[in-house]
């Protein structure tokens, strides 16, 4: 008999395969911060270690990575869609997420996630209140007991299964879960790890034991649907295996090799930007400088300076080659 694992150890292969790819897009669809890392920014062989640094805390992200889904996704959702009524769906429409996001905005986001990761999924759950043991008609109506959606991006979903019809057996979904209701006590962050199956549904931590939230809600449960309420959502579904295909798969190599660039091309006029003073010395200002003065940091258009009257060269300014620029 197989010995049962963990379910903070389970990962698909697919899983293993495309999560650094997923977590690449979201650093570019982000930028900003994101993008100001070792992963992103690459030293050059004539940069140590401080100059590097510099050049990469001075870096800057021109976002195409952002903007390329959502000039889509507003040409998709340019008009409203319009829906036939249904009361039964209608507090359902207006509030699908639990957080007031009505039905067109929640498929707006959820076809702007499907762009840049290239599928995304949407979990069909119900809301119900801890202290309702009996449901009945009257709390369906009175939105007390009603479904909501959620969105599962392809980085939370780390294992699962279909059949030969590409349905859902089972699926594994890890969150962040805070437990922070205490104010007087320090935020415990934690990964949850949710399996849903077509006959239940349990919760575990990373530790592989059942979880116990102190609002009371449960942590597992019957699945009297018989089947595990998630839809896919492809920006380009090539293969059926639900990965999907990035529209910024591409896009996102550009992107960063254009940081790169920038990012030199920004280094070079730092450093070629102001012409240097080229002076002749006698051995005088190295002997100033040994005793502990500075000669040449008082050189400036406000000060009075003197070197050798017997000099073969005059001091001057020399500018550096511009041709690499």
């Amino acid at each position: 008999m197989a010995e049962k694992i963990k379910l903070s150890e389970r990962k698909h292969t697919l899983y293993n395969t495309y999560s650094p790819d997923w977590e690449f897009y979201f650093d570019c669809i982000k930028g900003g911060r994101n993008m100001q890392t070792d992963e992103h920014i690459f030293t050059h062989r004539l940069e140590d270690p401080s100059d590097y640094a510099t050049r990469r805390n001075r870096s800057y992200f021109l976002n195409y990575c952002d903007t390329i889904p959502k000039i889509l996704n507003s040409y998709i959702f340019r008009e409203r869609v319009e829906r036939p009524p249904d009361d039964n769906l209608a507090l359902f429409r207006t509030d699908t997420d639990l957080t007031g996001t009505d039905m067109s905005d929640f498929v707006k986001k959820a076809g702007y996630f499907s762009s840049v990761y290239g599928v995304v999924h949407g979990l069909v759950d119900i809301f119900t209140p801890v202290d309702k043991k009996v449901l009945s008609i009257r709390d369906e109506k009175t939105g007390k007991v009603r479904p909501y959606c959620s969105l599962v991006l392809p980085n939370q979903l780390v294992d699962w299964s279909v059949d030969n019809y590409g349905e859902w057996r089972w699926v594994v979904i890890a969150y962040t879960y805070y437990n922070d209701e205490d104010p007087t006590k320090e935020r415990k962050e934690e990964t949850h790890y949710k399996l849903i199956t077509r006959k239940d549904w349990t919760v575990e931590d990373q530790n592989g034991a059942s979880v116990k939230y102190s609002d009371g809600f449960p942590s597992k449960g019957t699945n009297k649907l018989g089947i595990v309420p998630m839809a896919t959502m492809y920006h380009s579904d090539t293969e059926d295996n639900k990965i999907g295909e990035s529209l910024i798969k591409d896009i996102s190599f550009i992107n960063r090799a254009i940081l790169n660039w920038c990012s030199c091309i920004d280094e070079q006029i730092e450093r070629q930007t102001f012409s240097q003073l080229v002076t002749p010395d006698d051995g005088s200002l190295t002997e100033q400088n040994e005793a502990g003065d500075d000669p040449l940091y008082r050189i400036g258009t406000s000060s009075i300076w003197t070197f050798p009257h017997d000099s073969a060269q005059p001091p001057k300014f020399i500018s550096p080659d511009v041709g690499n620029l």
